[in-house]
């Protein structure tokens, strides 16, 4: 498919616009690019077999006066494909095939891949708003070594793709983007729900759009580690051991299965709206036992 769905701008001097841009990705999936919306999460449209018939769209990224990067972000499966350098020239993952003249990258597109050319685990991939602006300017002039390229990348990844696909990861860097002195690493707890988004989309659609047997959920470690740089109440969910926190935890959620009848989109939305009431009821009593 040669043209984007929806184009999306993110200007990365300005953080302050980092969560209306993540949030307006979501509205756009919705809007035009066949995703629907059960009150907070939204469900993409199924998975192309095909990778060369999947929708998809472009984020701009302004860092600056000159000509800004362009990113390709499959809207199927919220994977990033390649970029467009400010020189008007396209590269992609190998494998992908889907950028006509696009220069193939050294490196594939997962995590592993990535981390092993950027001498950087995803576990130790410092983010932020510095980080963000400086990914964007090497891609758009698209110089660096393979390793700075690389990292750039993954950044991107984290603070483009995950951030759309988690509400929770998408919190916590959007806290971080207002304020260029809170800069770190993605907390242990969330790296692992990085690592298991099609598990969880997987376990939240099996157990509440089809009503099938909820299999256990994927394994997703509790936090035990302080962030400074990051509330503790943008650290929720710290562990995931239910259907409810791989709901609280998701934005969007990969779809491996058949469009939704009716009856399970009734069914959904009255699941959330179970779930809401419930959220808000403990809230009160956290805040009852609290004094506050």
């Amino acid at each position: 498919m040669e043209n984007p769905a929806f184009t999306a701008e993110l200007d990365v001097t300005r953080g302050s616009s980092y969560g209306s841009f993540v949030s307006g990705v979501r509205d756009q999936l919705v809007l035009h690019a066949g995703a629907t919306r059960h009150l907070e999460l939204v469900l993409l449209p199924p998975q192309a077999e095909d990778p060369r018939k999947a929708p998809w769209f472009g984020v701009t990224l302004r860092c600056g006066s000159g000509q800004p990067a362009l990113l390709r972000i499959r809207a199927d499966n919220i994977y990033l494909c390649g970029y467009r350098s400010s020189d008007g020239l396209w590269s992609e993952f190998p494998g992908c095939s889907l950028i006509a003249g696009a220069t193939p990258l050294p490196f594939g597109d997962s995590y592993g891949a990535m981390a092993r050319v950027a001498e950087t685990a995803l576990e130790s991939l410092t983010l932020g708003k510095e980080e963000l602006e400086a990914a964007a300017e090497r891609l758009a002039a698209n110089a660096g070594t393979q390793q700075e390229i690389a990292r750039s990348l993954m950044t991107m990844s984290v603070m483009v793709s995950e951030a759309i696909r988690f509400r929770s990861v998408g919190g916590a860097l959007g806290h971080m983007m207002c304020n260029a002195a809170r800069r770190g690493v993605l907390p242990a707890h969330m790296v692992d729900q990085v690592k298991n988004w099609s598990s969880l989309s997987e376990y939240w659609l099996g157990a509440v759009l089809y009503g099938q047997p909820s299999p256990r959920p994927p394994v997703v470690a509790g936090c035990s580690q302080q962030h400074v740089y990051i509330p503790q109440h943008l650290h929720a969910p710290a562990k995931i051991d239910c259907q409810d926190h791989a709901m609280m935890a998701l934005g969007v959620a990969l779809n491996r299965r058949r469009g939704l009848q009716d009856k399970h989109r009734a069914a959904l939305d009255e699941h959330w709206r179970a779930v809401r009431a419930h959220a808000r009821k403990l809230d009160r009593e956290r805040a009852s036992a609290s004094g506050t």
